[in-house]
């Protein structure tokens, strides 16, 4: 707001400067030397919407209750840790969620603690639940799970149970050799002291038979021979006692079924239960995932940036060529299979490399398969005309992308904080979802009354259930709206920047300051903050307008799909009305592609040229218009290096992975590494292809900047300030 309400003194900016004079004084060294603040009244339209939303949202966080969502309630709408008689007991206990998903009801109980299995709790009733699953408590909501499935991946029996669940209290050396697999008990750590094994003991087991065997007052020998003898009699009988069990413990996935529970709350502790396993082996190799997931992909971007800048030309060249030799060699093929040639040279070429010629060059014998593969032949022919004259007409073009790709690799190697400052506006957008959050859960917490309140101020004087949730849904909307635009801004002062900054390098990376400027103190991001800051003084209402745009035409997308979603049966049941859906959904979305794709440009046109938004959108736009192709190639480039560095990262950072969390080791560290490690993959992998994802933003940003400084520098100082890669290809 500070640098917003610069824009409004012109103590704060310079005199006698604009987007045309810019072009008219031939002595200026570059656009960003000398800017004007613009679209002033966007600015302030936009801090005044921001006053408004602040003032809106205070006003639902004082009228909400955010607690009632942060600790729940129980049956009798009390507030669990805040309300009258339940000021002690924080958690929520669901004891009949059978009932409650059948039903889609909510019976809860306010607990001091999470209930244990095999306790009893008693509701406000005077009604006893008996607990029969473990439970972890997330926002204060006690959550079932199935406790086995951290420990263990061994399969049990729960039916018939085992024979003998004391087992160490009276066996010594001399009868410690089992008979039975109904003998072989779990342990009471994990609650399988009932269960029986029915195939080979996990390393854990042999871990916490030992301790109980140790606490059964057994020596460490004794112990060790009982153990040893129970695996190698699982290892002998593994899978010949599966037949005598008729209810199991556990599946091989490691899920408990339990008699007692219904489908869905089975469901409910299997997959709560992954949760609750993979969250704790994140959590103790959180250290790994965060330098493979950002220090490493970071690395990598970098080694890509400078393969880029020196295969990028040998690469292209090479597809072009091996296109260019399959089509011909495609042609061969079919002109044999015409009957247009003998296949002697291909027969000749293939014994040569030692592969078996028979019949790999035999014409067709029917005539009307004769006659296509000509037609084909004669399609062939023109098309590899047509692909050499293509080549020939954008080679120029060809030629200024490698520049530009050369040239954005040695800024991004110049100037590496460019890949880490996307982080800042994702943190701001982690900071205002959060705000939004917040207020949405204190609009939905909101009672009748504070509902009521608010419909009378904007003069509502009769009052139900049904205006109460229009006034409901159109807060969200406004809210949501709210969401997109800090998005897009955000988005706007993200583009804006690298943006500047690349303008700023192209023009001015040989003055005397920028050459004494040390290497440090780019890596440090001094031009990056530079740029934030130009961008932040000058610009602020041309990001606004542009991202209010970019959202307003979001907004009729998103609500045409949840009218959709919430008709969706009778969408389902005739065809047309289903077809015109999908029909104008694709419409709307190409429109919002496109409207996207044109503001970002006119945002690096803006940060190159100093000028309004309309003004910088219709230089984008004439810019699109005088070269087409090379937009085209642009674009086409920047897929391509989001698909090559979106996959290799993350794959490389994968294996690296494998090999430094799952580690098989002795003992608990084993168990602490290695299990659980598709988790740990999963959040590298999620981490890599983020970094990946900013940093391919950050070089396609890179690449249209030096594209629309190169064709500004080459219209008005005759291509001057081009570096020598860029000057050579013009």
């Amino acid at each position: 707001p500070l640098a917003a309400m610069s824009c409004v003194c012109k103590t704060h900016c310079w005199k006698g400067s604009s987007g045309a004079d810019l072009e008219d004084e031939a002595e200026l060294r570059g656009p960003t030397q000398r800017r004007t603040c613009t679209d002033i009244p966007c600015c302030l339209l936009f801090l005044l919407y921001l006053i408004l939303f602040n003032i809106v949202g205070i006003y639902f966080l004082r009228k909400g209750d955010l607690r009632a969502a942060l600790h729940g309630k129980d049956h009798k709408g009390r507030i669990c840790g805040v309300g009258e008689g339940v000021e002690d007991k924080k958690y929520v206990f669901f004891p009949n969620l059978r009932e409650d998903f059948r039903k889609w009801t909510k019976h809860s109980i306010c607990v001091a603690e999470c209930p244990k299995p095999g306790d009893e709790v008693t509701d406000g009733d005077g009604k006893e639940w008996y607990v029969n699953s473990a439970m972890k408590h997330i926002a204060h909501r006690c959550i079932p799970y199935t406790e086995d499935i951290l420990k263990t991946t061994s399969r049990l029996c729960a039916n018939p149970q085992c024979n003998h669940p004391d087992v160490f209290a009276d066996v010594d050396v001399d009868s410690s050799n089992p008979e039975d697999a109904q003998k072989i008990c779990g342990v009471a750590d994990d609650g399988t002291d009932k269960f029986w094994l029915m195939s080979e003991a996990p390393k854990l087991y042999e871990l916490l038979w030992k301790e109980t065997c140790k606490d059964a007052g057994k020596d460490e020998e004794v112990c060790d021979k009982i153990i040893a003898d129970r695996v190698a009699f699982l290892k002998k009988h593994k899978g010949k006692f599966s037949e005598m069990c008729k209810v199991p413990g556990e599946s091989r996935m490691g899920f408990r079924y339990d008699t007692d529970d219904s489908v869905v709350e089975a469901l409910a502790k299997r997959y709560t239960a992954m949760a609750f396993s993979s969250g704790e082996q994140v959590w103790r190799n959180w250290r790994w995932i965060a330098g493979l997931g950002f220090g490493f992909s970071v690395l990598w971007s970098l080694l890509l940036a400078a393969g880029y800048s020196s295969c990028v030309g040998v690469i292209i060249r090479a597809a072009i060529a091996l296109l260019f030799l399959g089509m011909i060699l495609l042609e061969y093929i079919i002109w044999n299979k015409a009957k247009m040639n003998t296949g002697n040279s291909g027969r000749r070429f293939l014994d040569m490399m030692g592969y078996d010629s028979t019949g790999r060059f035999y014409a067709a014998e029917d005539r009307r398969m004769i006659n296509a593969y000509r037609v084909l032949a004669g399609v062939g022919i023109l098309g590899i005309a047509l692909f050499a004259c293509l080549v020939s007409r954008l080679w120029k073009n060809i030629q200024v992308l490698i520049g530009l790709t050369r040239e954005a690799a040695r800024c991004v190697w110049e100037m590496p904080l460019l890949i880490i400052f996307p982080l800042v506006p994702v943190a701001c957008m982690i900071l205002a979802a959060y705000y939004i959050s917040c207020i949405i859960l204190s609009l939905m917490t909101m009672n009748p009354g504070q509902t009521a309140e608010i419909m009378e101020v904007f003069g509502k004087v009769n009052i139900d259930f049904d205006a109460m949730e229009d006034l409901r849904w159109y807060l969200l909307g406004f809210l949501l709206f709210t969401a997109m635009w800090i998005y897009y801004f955000l988005r706007a002062v993200f583009i804006v920047t690298v943006a500047g900054t690349i303008s700023h390098w192209y023009f001015a990376r040989n003055d005397a300051r920028c050459l004494d400027m040390t290497f440090v103190a780019k890596c440090l991001g001094a031009p990056v903050v530079s740029a934030f800051g130009t961008a932040c003084r000058y610009h602020i209402g041309s990001m606004a307008m542009g991202s209010f745009l970019v959202s307003l035409f979001t907004l009729p997308r998103i609500a045409l799909e949840a009218l959709e979603q919430q008709h969706a049966h009778a969408v389902a049941q005739n065809p047309m009305v289903d077809c015109t859906i999908r029909i104008m959904k694709c419409c709307l979305l190409c429109l919002e592609k496109c409207i996207r794709y044109l503001t970002q440009f006119a945002y690096i046109n803006m940060a190159v040229t100093g000028k309004s938004f309309w003004r910088s959108a219709h230089g984008a736009w004439e810019l699109c218009a005088m070269y087409p192709a090379q937009m085209a190639l642009d674009v086409f480039a920047s897929e391509v290096l989001f698909w090559v560095s979106c996959i290799l990262v993350p794959l490389i950072n994968v294996c690296l992975s494998y090999l430094v969390i799952q580690v098989h080791v002795e003992g608990e560290e084993a168990v602490a590494r290695g299990a659980g490690w598709a988790a740990c993959a999963m959040m590298v992998f999620v981490t890599s292809y983020t970094v990946a994802a900013m940093f391919v933003a950050v070089f396609d940003i890179t690449m249209s900047a030096l594209f629309q400084s190169l064709a500004h520098d080459a219209k008005n100082f005759r291509g001057m300030y081009a570096p020598p890669s860029l000057s050579k290809a013009m």
